[in-house]
């Protein structure tokens, strides 16, 4: 049910669900692929100047655009 769920929702910020099933009696979602790195990269980088804030602040607001759009389609 939550991956039929999610798999409805369609939104850039959101990845997208292709498949998902049992295979050897173990669950399984098949997702998009979502290149672009790893937040631990960006969050342990030493310098935070202006430009560091920014990129946060864009970052997190596609975050909160995806969290809405997933809450519009009646998921937590």
């Amino acid at each position: 049910a939550e991956a039929e769920a999610v798999a409805s929702v369609r939104h850039p910020n959101v990845v997208e669900v292709y498949s998902y099933g049992e295979h050897l009696g173990r669950p399984y979602l098949a997702l998009e692929f979502c290149g672009g790195g790893d937040l631990t990269v960006l969050t342990a980088a030493p310098a935070r100047d202006a430009a560091w804030f920014r990129r946060v602040a864009e970052l997190m607001a596609g975050v909160a655009a995806g969290v809405q759009a997933a809450h519009a389609a009646g998921i937590v």
